[in-house]
């Protein structure tokens, strides 16, 4: 019996033997880093600039507002999906951190900073860009247009910014946004197309700075001026302002706030279509007088004859500001009212802007009202959340609401 009772402890020992061994050899073939859990699970690759962009245009179908005339307490033109203001912008940041020819960390940028860096970047990328000189301004300063792309292309667009010249943080960012094309030329893409095909097949056309006299005024106050007599002509009409609109700024506060050419002209007002329609300024002064007779100024003039002699020219983008807002409507009818609000509608997907109409005044002699009057359609962004001149704090933001916009409306009109 005794020898049985050892057999069988033998045996057991030997099972526990056998049973540690086959655990050992799950250990060494089965490591823990294929164990499940958020502690042992790979960290994802940061998304790389060339990742295509996921967003899609609007469908061409869609219809827009029926009234060309909304109240102006809730405008019929504004569809129920549109999407309040963004409030916090994407972190662009690294796209931003690896341009460095325009400058963003200064306010005031300038016509002569302008000059500087369309020079800089020609030179940088002589297969894509070319420069022209396409009018002059009141005060002798040289108008710019500078094309992106092939000029074998078929198709192009039409941007201008700082027709206003208290605007001129717009001048920084289609400067910026050309820059960013340029850089990311090969490697960027919008809706899975690469910028380089973008471009290629639809030039852009982009007037960073449409009226520098005014942008050097609301910069530099008298000093911006090259000419004595307009300086003498600007004292004159604050004096003038001031006596008939009772206006109590300063003249240095005065001058900050200047959006007219430097013959106290709002050249957004002195396009023909519309022509004093919405103004009830009878003199020059820094904002709303419409000039003594339409396209009366040399860089209304300009921009005229610059979009007529554009071969195909499909649609146009105006960046103004303030207000996060988007304007699209001149009294359209019909397909073309459609394709200019789907045009719109994109905008709005893309920035999270308002849309919103033409609030019972369908022409008010603007560049839009003449474009949009030739069957260019033209959509009209606001940048900015704060009155003008817009502080510095406001551009990361602006430029990762707009950052696609120009290859956006380059893709919409070549679906056309």
């Amino acid at each position: 019996m005794f020898g049985g009772n050892l057999f069988k402890r033998v045996l057991c020992c030997c099972s526990i033997a056998v049973c540690c061994c086959i655990v050992c050899v799950a250990v060494l073939y089965y490591p823990a880093s294929v164990t499940e859990g958020p502690a042992h699970r790979p960290v994802a690759a940061p998304v790389s600039v060339t990742q295509p962009e996921t967003t899609r245009l609007v469908p061409t179908t869609t219809q827009p507002p029926a009234t060309t005339q909304p109240p102006t307490t809730a405008p019929a033109t504004q569809p129920p999906s549109t999407v309040p203001p963004t409030t916090k912008a994407p972190d662009f940041s690294y796209a931003l951190s690896a341009l460095q020819v325009v400058p963003t960390h200064t306010e005031k940028y300038t016509y002569e900073q302008m000059q500087a860096d369309l020079q800089t970047l020609c030179s940088r990328y002589p297969d894509q860009l070319s420069l022209s000189v396409f009018g002059t301004s009141v005060d002798g300063r040289d108008l710019y247009c500078v094309r992106l792309g092939s000029s074998a292309a078929q198709r192009c667009i039409l941007v201008q910014s700082t027709i206003h010249g208290r605007e001129y943080m717009n001048t920084m960012l289609t400067m910026k946004l050309l820059e960013y094309y340029l850089y990311y030329y090969d490697t960027g893409f919008y809706d899975g197309v690469r910028y380089a095909d973008i471009f290629e097949d639809t030039a852009v056309y982009i007037v960073p700075m449409l009226n520098p006299d005014g942008a050097s005024i609301s910069q530099s106050g008298l000093n911006g001026l090259r000419s004595e007599a307009l300086r003498q002509q600007v004292r004159q009409i604050y004096q003038q302002d001031t006596t008939i609109d009772q206006n109590e700024m300063s003249f240095s506060e005065y001058l900050r706030k200047w959006k007219s050419n430097a013959n106290g002209v709002d050249l957004n007002r002195n396009f023909a279509k519309g022509f004093g329609v919405q103004s009830n300024h009878t003199a020059p002064g820094h904002e709303k007088y419409q000039g003594p007779q339409p396209e009366s100024e040399p860089e209304t003039q300009s921009i005229i004859r610059l979009a007529a002699s554009l071969p195909g020219l499909q649609g146009t983008l105006s960046f103004h500001s303030y207000g996060s807002m988007l304007y699209w409507e001149c009294d359209q009818t019909g397909s073309y009212r459609r394709l200019c609000y789907n045009y719109a509608q994109l905008m709005r997907d893309l920035t999270g802007y308002r849309i919103l109409g033409a609030d019972g005044v369908p022409f008010m002699g603007s560049f839009a009202d003449h474009v949009i009057s030739r069957g260019i359609p033209n959509v009209t962004i606001e940048t900015g959340n704060v009155n003008t001149p817009l502080p510095l704090s406001e551009f990361n933001r602006i430029f990762a609401e707009t950052r696609q916009t120009i290859a956006a409306a380059a893709v919409y009109f070549a679906s056309r």
